[in-house]
């Protein structure tokens, strides 16, 4: 296969993969649903169709793979196989290739986890997870394994606050908070961790805010995208909003940077990871390819 028609394959898979944002797994009634999938390598060798440039790099073609939705780049980091595929044909390509796969593949199961859940797949186990810490695995369940609070399992040094109403935003509905009494941003701060910073609401009540991480939160990384509502203490939004940078597929929130691994088809990770920008390389080589065939270019 050409690598222009290999380009133009690989529309489609992007497309699947952009409806399904950042890898996220879907979020129901408490529970996480996923799509797994275990596979064996030659048949991913096949979709890729590089059988002939695999070269000298003794791939175990009979192996099984293990692979998810929602953790597909955890996936393919961790498998030396996959990881292999990825230097030889580029990460967009291979995680498009995979995500097909899993959109399409017969032998693809639809699981679910429960809250506190992580995918840990085997191929003898699509459907295996772990729990995260603070939970803890008990059965086919995780339980918590320190304070239920307001519905969050963590620990709260200062107590546990009162429930409160909550705004529009819900990303963070636990941490929410118009706590009766809490009319500064000192006695804000008190109800949060040590590591998360008092955060405004959007479209919240006069006094609300959220306690949040801001080193790993998505929507508020490197610092608030809304600001606090105390007026004694700087009020700043600085922070990033991973989610609405454009033309990016995958993405987190690393130490307070977005840090992008993969990008909508026709662009590329920035050399500094903070965002997608236009791959001229790509553009120009379908551009060339059009020129050789004869075709007519429409912009």
């Amino acid at each position: 296969m050409r690598v222009s028609s290999l380009l133009t394959a690989l529309g489609l898979p992007l497309l699947v993969a952009a409806s399904r944002t950042r890898y996220h797994p879907l979020t129901t009634r408490g529970s996480l649903l996923d799509t797994c999938l275990t596979i064996s390598l030659s048949a991913i060798v096949d979709k890729l169709d590089v059988v002939g440039l695999l070269g000298i790099l003794n791939l175990d073609l009979g192996a099984d793979i293990c692979i998810c939705l929602s953790t597909l780049t955890v996936d393919i980091s961790a498998n030396a196989e996959l990881k292999a595929l990825e230097d030889l044909v580029g990460a967009n390509v291979l995680a498009s290739v995979l995500i097909d796969l899993l959109d399409k593949d017969p032998g693809c199961q639809q699981c679910t986890y429960p809250t506190g859940a992580v995918s840990s797949c085997t191929a003898s186990n699509p459907c295996a997870f772990n729990c995260t810490p603070p939970y803890v695995k008990s059965g086919n369940s995780c339980v918590c394994g320190g304070t239920l609070c307001n519905g969050v399992c963590g620990t709260f040094p200062h107590g546990c606050p009162s429930a409160a109403p909550y705004g529009k935003r819900n990303t963070h509905l636990p941490h929410e908070a118009r706590i009766a009494g809490v009319t500064s941003y000192s006695q804000a701060k008190r109800t949060c961790e040590a590591h998360e910073s008092v955060c405004g609401v959007y479209g919240g009540r006069s006094l609300g805010y959220e306690c949040l991480d801001t080193a790993r939160d998505l929507e508020n990384c490197g610092g608030c995208t809304i600001p606090h509502p105390f007026v004694e203490h700087g009020r700043t939004a600085n922070g990033t909003d991973c989610t609405a940078l454009p033309e990016v597929l995958d993405v987190s929130c690393d130490t307070g940077r977005c840090a992008v691994r993969r990008c909508r088809s026709g662009y590329r990770v920035s050399s500094s990871g903070a965002q997608c920008e236009l791959n001229t390389q790509t553009n120009t080589f379908v551009l060339q390819q059009h020129q050789i065939q004869g075709d007519a270019i429409v912009f």
